[in-house]
């Protein structure tokens, strides 16, 4: 048994209540090498540890931009379009988590990075009334864009999904094709045409 296993083994449920019991004032905690078998046996463990090789893994798309400001955008609607960014990632259904902050160790100034379960919740994302509203106030304040996608989904197909979904984004809105075009550069997953 690895040491990683035995420990896990051997630490107690994270149901326990608060330690002391009443009564035991005196007492130290537990650790797993003074608790009695009878004991443990007597707690009917509700709750057990997963080892790294029991988890599970879900096929998930990582969606992410990198931004570089225009020098010129004013810090007030720079943070508002950040607000809208993080209202996305609690607001919209879709997403299952999220991060929104400063780019680091790039040309860039701030990053987004959301997290869909596939790619009709990946549809829903990018189809969202919000998510809208935050290219309307943000890309007017953008220099530089970067939109990516990684995912472990064995679709074969996914990429060509994805790019679908952007397509038919960009086809049924000119007015948001004409902002990303406004941009002095977009790349990646998401560029019309692409």
């Amino acid at each position: 048994m690895s040491t990683t296993a035995l420990l896990c083994a051997l630490s107690p449920p994270l149901s326990w209540a608060p330690w002391p019991p009443a009564g035991w004032e005196n007492l130290a905690p537990p650790t797993p090498w003074v608790i009695s078998y009878n004991y443990r046996k007597s707690l009917k463990r509700r709750t057990r540890c997963i080892l790294p090789s029991e988890r599970k893994r879900t096929a998930v798309i990582y969606h992410q931009i990198r931004l570089a400001m225009r020098p010129d955008a004013p810090k007030h609607k720079v943070d508002e379009a950040l607000g809208l960014l993080r209202r996305m990632g609690q607001e919209i259904d879709a997403v299952e988590h999220w991060a929104v902050g400063r780019d680091i160790g790039g040309d860039f100034d701030y990053g987004a990075l959301f997290v869909v379960k596939d790619i009709d919740a990946y549809r829903a994302y990018m189809h969202a009334p919000l998510h809208r509203q935050v290219d309307e106030i943000g890309l007017p304040l953008v220099r530089d864009m970067i939109s990516q996608d990684l995912t472990d989904d064995e679709d074969p197909e996914i990429a060509d999904k994805i790019r679908k979904i952007h397509a038919d984004r960009f086809a049924g809105d000119p007015a948001l094709a004409a902002l990303i075009e406004g941009l002095g550069s977009y790349e990646g997953s998401g560029v019309p045409n692409g």
